[in-house]
């Protein structure tokens, strides 16, 4: 039930994303998980975040790659939502995680709605978010972080807001909140 859960977080994200290139005015192209093989914009893009692994635009003169569920050999675990500063080329079928100096932002989604395990969400979710920049930080590449949730509960969302004013956490948003994915996107969108 939780892959269940998480892909349908994922999907609603993806979807949010797409919207918001098409209200931008971007073209993008979009990898299917199993066909590896790019495709472009097309009018009707009905579903596919059912299959979209992978989505690459251009912003401002800079080629962007965001992926989903890939393993990073620096922190040896998998992570929700890794955004690279490379096209299609370079991310390489996701081959880019060898090329860590790529890698703008890494993010966590948890999807799950129930307020009682809201608090387990987010102790698994920041736990994640400290691998990471421990990682990567010994490496000596800073990278930003971000999190999204379903279920963020007041005492979640204060110890969150002290890791944002802290710069532990560069972006967080509530996934029920529609402003505030608008919002998280358009921050992908632009980094």
């Amino acid at each position: 039930m939780r892959n269940i859960v998480g892909a349908i977080s994922q999907q609603k994200l993806i979807r949010a994303l797409l919207s918001n290139m098409n209200i931008m005015g971007l073209e993008y192209e979009w990898i299917q998980g199993k066909s590896k093989v790019w495709i472009r914009k097309q009018l009707d893009d009905l579903g596919i975040e059912e299959n979209l692994k992978a989505i690459t635009w251009e912003y401002q003169g800079k080629q962007k790659v965001l992926a989903f569920n890939l393993s990073l050999p620096i922190i040896k675990k998998n992570v929700d939502l890794c955004l690279f500063s490379a096209n299609n080329i370079e991310y390489d079928h996701g081959k880019i995680v060898l090329t860590p100096e790529k890698i703008v932002m890494l993010g966590e989604l948890k999807g799950g709605i129930d307020p009682a395990g809201a608090d387990e969400h987010w102790k698994t979710a920041s736990t994640a978010l400290q691998r990471i920049r421990s990682g990567f930080a010994s490496k000596g590449i800073k990278i930003k972080t971000s999190f999204i949730g379903a279920a963020i509960a007041t005492n979640m969302a204060n110890e969150i807001w002290e890791h944002l004013i802290a710069g532990d956490l560069d972006y967080a948003a509530n996934l029920t909140v529609d402003e505030q994915v608008i919002d998280y996107c358009n921050w992908i969108i632009t980094q």
